[in-house]
């Protein structure tokens, strides 16, 4: 299958480095000789038909911005699905709600799309993929880090410096009163921003998901 057009789209949080990606990826597509279209604001974009053109000769500095040109949302054209009752109906919603999108990227002549998210939004693309016959690729992005197929997400270490210079702001303050601080960071059911960053700042306890603790043994008493 020969690749003449391809379409992004970035969806979730935003983070260090969307930009930067978009800018690698209309690069390349340059190269190839190969049109790009922005999907705005995420699945909302695909579902809306919120588009933009990408060249970029318009582009040439957008790896030196923040934030990302397409802007995002925590649009999931699948979230009725948890309304649904039985897993027939729910199948069958699911079929009906994914042959639309695939119909959809059909009509812009999408022959290959590239979702820029995190678990979310690339749960969305692998349906996707299920039923269009657009090559779906999935590109991992999530300061959580919680996400298989690669060893650490872009944005993540961005996240982690700017946690350990909050914390090192922090010290001096502890030191100065004599404090205490409990500082609560990102991440949901993943652990690993919170561990890096408690490590990267000394933090005396690291309290993560993935550890099961005791409040009272492993907080208090050691604070005591």
């Amino acid at each position: 299958m020969t690749v003449k057009k391809i379409g992004i789209l970035t969806g979730g949080g935003d983070c260090p480095g969307l930009n930067s990606v978009l800018y690698g990826i209309m690069l390349k597509a340059f190269e190839a000789n190969v049109d790009c279209v922005g999907f705005l604001k995420g699945w909302e974009g695909v579902m809306e038909d919120l588009t933009i053109n990408l060249n970029i000769s318009e582009h040439d500095d957008l790896h030196t911005i923040g934030g990302t040109l397409l802007y995002t949302s925590r649009t999931n054209p699948f979230k009725s699905l948890k309304t649904v009752n039985t897993e027939e109906e729910k199948t069958e919603l699911k079929k009906q709600i994914a042959t639309n999108i695939a119909e959809k990227l059909k009509k812009k002549q999408i022959d290959a799309l590239i979702a820029i998210g995190g678990d979310d939004t690339l749960g969305v693309a692998d349906i996707i993929s299920e039923y269009s016959d657009a090559k779906i690729v999935g590109c991992p992005k999530t300061i959580d880090n919680d996400l298989a197929g690669t060893h650490y997400t872009f944005g993540f270490w961005s996240a982690v410096q700017l946690a350990s210079n909050a914390m090192d702001n922090l010290t001096t303050t502890a030191r100065s009163h004599q404090r205490v601080f409990i500082v609560e960071i990102m991440g949901r059911d993943a652990g690993f921003l919170t561990l890096y960053s408690g490590i990267s700042a000394g933090a005396d306890i690291i309290l993560i998901p993935e550890t099961p603790f005791d409040f009272e043994k492993d907080v208090i008493d050691v604070l005591a």
